[in-house]
């Protein structure tokens, strides 16, 4: 077994995530997160979803969100994302446990996660590693095995993704930020494979 807070710490801490600039990059953050997972052999991955409900076209943020720039007071102004995603893995008891520093400063489980995000106007699911969820009209949001097509045929998941990365670390912090709510007190241990060897996740 793996621990989740240890886990997530070095993710955490890891500079190419682009800490700095929570509000974008959630795509590329979830896809190098997943090849790490898979790296670390732990058994079972995939990814958490927060999508806009209806026809709605975007979402609320968090909670915690507060300006860090005096200038910018209009409430219009504050930014909504499209649809935001984290990657999880199911502990040793089946729970699916998400890490999403972008949010939070530790490790939470599914239920956790999904209060931080308004119920009005944001509905929240999992999916395994490699589907793409569908908004409530029907058209797909995100196809991560499509975005990312050139780097499997080398054998590499998130090489695309460390690409935009790299490029969201040159970018100035947005003038909000999401506060990271304090995760509970719990330790969650990941489930890892009984081979030392690991597995790209079950294909579709």
């Amino acid at each position: 077994m793996l621990c989740a807070s240890s886990f997530y710490e070095s993710i955490r801490k890891n500079n190419i995530f682009g800490w700095h600039a929570p509000l974008d990059g959630c795509p590329d953050r979830t896809q190098t997160i997943g090849d790490m997972l898979n790296k670390a052999s732990v058994a079972i991955f995939g990814r958490s979803w927060a999508l806009p409900k209806g026809a709605r076209e975007n979402i609320t943020i968090p909670m915690g969100m507060k300006s860090q720039s005096d200038a910018i007071t209009d409430l219009q102004e504050i930014p909504k994302w499209k649809f935001h995603v984290a990657a999880y893995a199911e502990d040793i008891n089946g729970n699916k446990i998400v890490l999403d520093p972008a949010v939070f400063d530790g490790p939470v489980d599914f239920d956790e996660w999904k209060k931080r995000f308004n119920p009005e106007d944001t509905h929240c699911k999992t999916t395994n590693w490699w589907e793409a969820p569908l908004y409530d009209w029907g058209g797909s949001c995100y196809a991560p095995d499509h975005m990312h097509e050139s780097s499997l045929r080398d054998g590499d998941p998130s090489r695309y993704a460390v690409a935009q990365l790299a490029a969201l670390q040159k970018e100035p912090a947005h003038p909000f930020k999401i506060d990271r709510f304090q995760a509970p007190e719990k330790r969650f241990f990941l489930k890892v494979k009984p081979s030392a060897t690991a597995i790209t996740p079950a294909p579709r």
